[in-house]
C-alpha cells in the first residue's frame, strides 16, 4: 500500500489532474517505476480515499454496491436539473433506474434496428468514398453517434439540429467535468460557478428535452423508453403541476445522462479503434479474410458480426488501451469493510477504480502498453482476473449499453473493412483527459477502395444524404414539376 499523505505527493497528485494529464499519469508519476501497489491511500486530513489496483480485490467492492455507494454531494455536483440519474444516483434509486432502461439496450431489443443502422453506416462510409479521406475522424463519428442514438434508442430525429445539440452536450460534459477538478466544490459539496455557457447549455437541454418528451407527457406509450422512464418517476401518477414538475426534471435528468454518456463515449471508442486500424495495415488484411470467409456476400447484422471473433479480440483490445473513463465513479463506504487480503476501509471513505493503470498492469498483462489483440482470446483472459478490464466496468456495474456499442461498432468496422483500405493522413488523436478520455479532434485518414462501387441504388441515398447529385440531375427544388 502506498500512502499519499505527505505534501510533495499531494501537490503532484493535483497539479496533474488540474493540467488535465490525468490520474493515469499522476499515479505513474509518482509509484516507483515496475511497482505495482495493491492500493493508494490519499489522506488529506479530513477526508481520505483508496484507489484500489489489484484485479483481485475488485469483485469484493463491485459486488457490493449497497456498501460502496456514490457520495450523496454527486447529485448536486454532476446533474443538470438537482435529480440523480443511473450516473449518479445512489444503490436503491439506481437499480430502479437500471431495470427501468435495460431491456432497451438488451441484445433482444437492438437487434431490431440492424437494417437500418447498417443504412446509416452506409452513408457514412459512402460519404468517405465520395469524399475519399476524413478530415476529422472524430466528429464525423460524433455525427454518427448522436444521429444514430437519438433516432433508434429515442425514436426521436435529430438530423435539424444535430450540430447546436453537439455543441451544448459537449460544453455540458467540460463544465461537469470542471465541477471534479474544483477542490473547493469537492469540500463543500456546492457548485463554485455556473458560466454563462454552461447556462445557456443547460436551458437549451431543458427545453429539448421537453420538446423531445411532448407526446409522452400527454400519453404513455407502450414499449418506448421515454415513456418507461417517465412512468419511473411517477409523472403519470402525480396529482399537482408542482409534482409532475418533480418528476419530469428526474425523468429529464435520467434520459441526459444516458445521451450524455453514450453519445461520447461510443464515438471517442470508434475513432481509437478506426485510428488503430488505420496505423495497423497487416490487421486490416486479417480482418478483412475473416469478414470474407465467415460473411461471404451477406449483409452484415449483428448475429453474423458476432462470429467475428478476431474482430471483436481487436476492439476489445484497442479499448483496453483507450477505455472511456480513466478511473471509476468514486463511491463511499457506507459500512466498515474488508476487502482483498484484509484490507479494511473505514465507513465514509471513498473508493476508486484507476481503470487505465489495471489494464496496464504487468501483474495482468505481459508487454502491457504493447498492442496484441492475441491476449483477448479465451484461454488468455482465463489466466487473470476478470477484473483486470473494465471497459464497461463490471458485475452489477457494468455500462448496459454494452450491447448497443458492440451492435454499431462492429457493424461500421465491418462495412469499413469490406471496402476500403485505410491510412493516417497526419498524426493519430492523442488522449484528452475530460469527463471521459477524448480523442483529440483532426484526425485525417484517407480512404482507397478495394472493390467495385456500390449500386446506383446506394449512391442515391447518400447523395440525397450528402446534398450532392450526379452531373447534369436537378435538387428536387429545381426539377421540372412535368418530369
Amino acid at each position: 500500500v502506498v500512502n499519499w499523505k505527505t505534501p510533495v505527493r499531494l501537490t503532484k497528485l493535483f497539479c496533474a489532474l488540474a493540467r488535465g494529464k490525468g490520474l493515469n499519469h499522476a499515479i505513474d508519476q509518482i509509484v516507483e517505476k515496475d511497482k505495482y501497489p495493491d492500493s493508494i491511500v490519499i489522506d488529506l486530513g479530513f477526508a481520505k480515499a483508496h484507489l484500489i489496483l489489484n484485479a483481485h480485490w475488485l469483485p469484493s467492492v463491485f459486488n457490493r454496491p449497497h456498501i460502496f455507494q456514490r457520495p450523496k454531494q454527486y447529485k448536486t455536483l454532476l446533474s443538470l436539473f438537482g435529480k440523480a440519474g443511473i450516473g449518479t444516483s445512489r444503490y436503491d434509486e439506481w437499480k430502479t433506474q437500471r431495470e427501468t432502461v435495460r431491456p432497451y439496450f438488451s441484445r433482444k431489443t437492438i437487434i431490431k434496428s440492424d437494417a437500418d443502422i447498417l443504412d446509416d453506416v452506409h452513408a457514412l462510409t459512402e460519404k468517405w468514398r465520395v469524399q475519399g479521406h476524413t478530415d476529422d475522424l472524430y466528429e464525423d463519428l460524433k455525427e454518427f453517434s448522436i444521429l444514430t442514438m437519438f433516432k433508434y434508442t429515442f425514436g426521436y430525429d435529430v438530423s435539424d439540429c444535430k450540430d447546436e445539440l453537439k455543441e451544448h452536450v459537449d460544453n455540458l460534459n467540460a463544465y461537469l467535468f470542471s465541477m471534479l477538478l474544483n477542490p473547493l466544490t469537492l469540500y463543500t459539496g456546492k457548485r463554485a460557478f455556473i458560466s454563462s455557457k454552461a447556462q445557456n447549455a443547460i436551458l437549451f437541454m431543458y427545453d429539448f428535452l421537453e420538446n423531445m418528451t411532448e407526446g409522452h407527457q400527454r400519453k404513455y406509450q407502450e414499449n418506448h423508453i421515454i415513456s418507461a422512464i417517465l412512468k419511473s418517476s411517477g409523472f403519470y401518477d402525480a396529482e399537482s403541476a408542482d409534482e409532475r414538475l418533480e418528476c419530469k426534471l428526474q425523468a429529464f435528468e435520467e434520459i441526459w445522462q444516458i445521451m450524455g454518456a453514450g453519445y461520447e463515449t461510443t464515438a471517442s471508442s470508434l475513432t481509437w479503434i478506426i485510428a488503430e486500424l488505420a496505423q495497423r495495415p497487416e490487421y486490416q488484411s486479417e480482418l478483412r479474410d475473416e469478414i470474407n470467409n465467415l460473411l461471404d456476400n451477406e449483409r452484415p447484422n449483428s448475429s453474423n458480426t458476432s462470429a467475428l471473433i478476431k474482430q471483436k479480440h481487436f476492439m476489445i483490445e484497442v479499448l483496453r488501451l483507450h477505455p472511456s473513463l480513466q478511473t471509476s465513479i468514486p463511491r463511499v463506504a457506507t459500512e466498515n469493510a474488508v476487502i482483498g487480503d484484509d484490507y479494511h476501509i473505514r465507513i465514509g471513505e471513498a473508493v476508486a477504480i484507476p481503470i487505465l493503470n489495471v489494464h496496464k498492469d504487468k501483474r495482468w498483462f505481459e508487454n502491457p502498453d504493447e498492442f496484441n489483440p492475441s491476449r483477448q482470446a479465451s484461454d488468455a483472459r482465463s489466466l487473470r482476473p476478470k477484473t483486470s478490464q473494465m471497459s464497461f466496468l463490471h458485475g452489477d456495474h457494468t455500462c448496459p449499453g454494452r450491447p448497443m456499442f458492440f451492435q454499431r461498432g462492429m457493424l461500421v468496422v465491418t462495412e469499413i473493412l469490406k471496402h476500403f483500405d485505410m491510412t493516417l493522413d497526419g498524426p493519430p488523436p492523442t488522449p484528452v483527459n475530460k469527463t471521459t478520455i477524448l480523442p483529440s479532434e483532426g484526425c485525417r485518414l484517407k480512404f482507397t477502395e478495394i472493390d467495385k462501387p456500390s449500386t446506383d441504388h446506394d449512391h442515391d441515398i447518400v447523395r440525397k444524404a450528402l446534398g450532392i447529385y450526379a452531373s447534369g440531375e436537378h435538387t428536387p427544388q429545381q426539377r421540372c414539376p412535368f418530369h
